[in-house]
């Protein structure tokens, strides 16, 4: 062992007082242990992306169903007051119904002869007048019996 160690000793000063370290054989390994390790690190990077994926995934579907659960009570709400709308205007309705049968009301039935009607507003000097086109047929008068409106 000290010969050895002399000869090292003296290699190392011949070459300017610097070590030289040398490196230990390695053996090679053989093929099956190489492709083994590569599928190996294959799988993990495999395996790795499709966790993320799932948990991308989870968290995706979590976040739909929030948002559909908010629009879903949304919706409710909002046929909840058309519901209440609908009632409360049948209501009204059905009041004023109620108060026009009442002969108390002052209400009465519309005639021809109760009409109002207004003179047509004559053409302001700034518009040329729209020649119409001539009335096809004149509209007959309504019955006096049957009732307009209430």
């Amino acid at each position: 062992m000290k010969q050895t160690g002399r000869r090292l000793a003296r290699s190392t000063r011949q070459q300017g007082d610097r070590p030289v370290v040398q490196s230990i054989p390695v053996a090679r390994k053989p093929r099956w242990l190489n492709q083994l390790l590569r599928t190996q690190r294959a799988s993990t990077v495999i395996t790795t992306g499709l966790v993320t994926l799932s948990f991308a995934m989870y968290g995706w579907t979590v976040y739909i169903q929030h948002l559909w659960r908010g629009e879903f009570d949304r919706m409710q709400a909002l046929e909840r007051q058309e519901r209440q709308l609908t009632a409360a205007s049948e209501t009204l309705r059905q009041h004023l119904a109620n108060q026009a049968e009442r002969p108390d009301s002052g209400l009465i039935l519309p005639t021809p002869e109760s009409a109002i009607f207004l003179p047509a507003p004559s053409p302001t000097p700034a518009q040329s007048p729209v020649q119409s086109p001539a009335p096809e047929t004149a509209v007959p008068p309504l019955p006096v019996d049957v009732p307009m409106a209430y």
